[in-house]
């Protein structure tokens, strides 16, 4: 992905572009049933069938975008 394509999307990787690393906690948008959500999940493998499964996926949508969490706040500065 480009970064042109990456500031089109504000930070969202779509995941037919790249996935993140398995086990890793990220944010995803879940997509489905007319709606969207936003979640926070880990990729944790792939079925037989090649289909990728998240830890907090709904089995009637799918996963189209996901990026890093942000870093938490630091109120000490």
């Amino acid at each position: 992905m480009s970064k042109t394509d990456n500031k089109n999307c504000n930070g969202w990787i779509s995941t037919s572009e790249a996935l993140p690393p398995l086990k890793t906690r990220v944010l995803i948008v879940e997509s489905g049933a007319g709606r969207s959500m936003i979640r926070i999940a880990k990729l944790l493998g792939q079925a037989q069938s090649g289909v990728w499964y998240w830890s907090a996926q709904n089995t009637a949508s799918r996963v189209t975008h996901w990026q890093p969490l942000p870093q938490l706040p630091n109120d000490h500065e």
